[in-house]
């Protein structure tokens, strides 16, 4: 399963964090949990890695705060924390391109 290229935007943000072959990786396991939070296992079934890859990548993404879970049974989703930074870049984004094309 390729990412979208629409989506390569996030790849790009994961690059300092992940070497190129995992940064797709993360880039599938994010897009998934931005429709609705799951498990490790499912996360690797929807994504097409192996379970112990997912439990890894997810590990790094926690430690960079870019996921989370209640206790460790629970499913993981999208940090409140990722997800306010997200808008906030989304905004600025718009701004810098509505300025760029009023010049």
């Amino acid at each position: 399963m390729r990412i979208k290229t629409d989506d390569t935007g996030l790849i790009d943000l994961l690059e300092p964090f992940f070497r190129r072959d995992t940064r797709e990786k993360a880039a599938r396991i994010l897009m998934n949990l931005r429709r609705h939070e799951m498990g490790t296992n499912q996360l690797a079934r929807v994504c097409g890695i192996s379970p112990s890859t997912v439990s890894d990548i997810l590990k790094k993404l926690e430690m960079l705060g870019f996921v989370e879970q209640d206790f460790r049974a629970s499913p993981w989703r999208l940090s409140s924390r990722f997800i306010r930074n997200m808008e906030r870049i989304m905004l600025a984004w718009r701004r810098f391109i509505r300025e760029q094309n009023t010049d």
